[in-house]
C-alpha cells in the first residue's frame, strides 16, 4: 500500500483542465478559479481499483475534505517577488489503513500543488495548464524538503475505458519525471466534470495502474 501511495504523493497528483474562467474571493482576497476538468468541492470523492505488479490489487479513495487559504510567493516585474493568497483544496488519499494528504489550487495559469505527503512545495508545481488543448508542453521545477521536482509534461486525447464506463479524455505525460535522483513515467487520464479516471506511474520495475470504480459529486 505504501508504493500505493508514493504514486499520489508524487504528482497525483494530481489531475486537472479547463478553467471556467470565473474568479471568486475569498477572505484575504485569495485567489479562487475552477476547472471542470478537476472539479474540487468538499465532499466529493473518487474510488479507485489500484492494479500492481504480479496483478496485484487494491482500493484507493481519494476525497476532498476542506478548502483551505494558502499564502505563496509568486513573480513579480523585474524578477520582485510579491506574496498572494490562494483558494486550496485538502485532498485525503486513503489506501487501507495508510493515509496522506495534499493540497491543490488553481491560479490564472494553470493548476498547481502546494503540498504533498504534508510536505510543501516550493514554488508551488504547476502540473496541469488551463484551457490546455492537444500538444502542447509545459515545463516545472520546484523543490519539497531537498528534492528537486522536475519535468517536461505534454498533452494529447484519448477515449479510454474504466469500471466506471467509458470517458474522453485529455490525456497528460511527463515521461522523465524526476524526484530526486529518482527518475518516473506519469500519464494521467482527466474526464470532463469528473476529474482523473485513470492514472500510471511507472518507476523503475514498478508499475501502479489506477482505474476509476465510482465518483461521487460533493452534495
Amino acid at each position: 500500500m505504501k508504493k500505493t501511495l508514493l504514486a499520489f504523493a508524487v504528482l497525483a497528483l494530481a489531475w486537472p483542465l479547463v478553467s471556467t474562467g470565473q474568479e471568486k474571493k475569498e477572505p484575504e482576497t485569495a485567489i479562487f478559479l475552477e476547472s471542470n476538468y478537476y472539479p474540487l468541492k468538499e465532499g466529493a470523492a473518487w474510488h479507485y481499483q489500484v492494479t500492481q505488479a504480479k496483478g496485484e490489487t487494491q482500493k484507493v479513495t481519494v476525497q476532498v475534505e476542506k478548502r483551505e487559504i494558502m499564502r505563496f510567493k509568486k513573480k513579480k516585474e523585474k524578477d520582485k517577488e510579491e506574496s498572494a493568497a490562494v483558494v486550496c483544496f485538502k485532498l485525503r488519499v486513503t489506501s487501507g489503513d495508510k493515509t496522506l494528504t495534499e493540497h491543490v489550487g488553481i491560479l490564472e495559469d494553470g493548476v498547481y500543488r502546494f503540498t504533498s505527503a504534508g510536505k510543501e512545495i516550493t514554488p508551488p508545481l504547476r502540473f496541469m495548464k488551463l484551457g490546455l488543448e492537444k500538444g502542447e508542453t509545459w515545463e516545472c521545477e520546484s523543490v519539497s524538503e531537498s528534492a528537486v521536482l522536475k519535468g517536461v509534461f505534454s498533452s494529447d486525447m484519448e477515449t479510454v475505458r474504466v469500471p466506471a464506463g467509458q470517458f474522453s479524455t485529455m490525456v497528460v505525460t511527463a515521461k522523465d519525471f524526476q524526484i530526486g535522483q529518482q527518475k518516473m513515467s506519469l500519464t494521467y487520464w482527466f474526464a470532463n466534470k469528473v476529474g482523473i479516471v485513470k492514472q500510471r506511474t511507472t518507476v523503475g520495475d514498478l508499475d501502479i495502474l489506477l482505474e476509476l470504480e465510482k465518483y461521487e459529486p460533493a452534495k
